[in-house]
């Protein structure tokens, strides 16, 4: 079976933090993932 999507594909990023930082301060990312997304992505899986 071949399955064609039409759609936005696109990739979230999740980043991880204890709090998030004011405009003056810096943060620390505890870490970074990635996942696809978008609605053709969502519909065909």
């Amino acid at each position: 079976m071949d399955v064609i999507g039409f759609g936005a594909l696109n990739l979230d990023k999740i980043i991880k933090v204890d709090k998030i930082p004011k405009s003056d301060e810096e943060g620390y990312i505890h870490s970074i993932e990635y996942f696809s997304g978008g609605s053709a992505a969502n519909t065909i899986v």
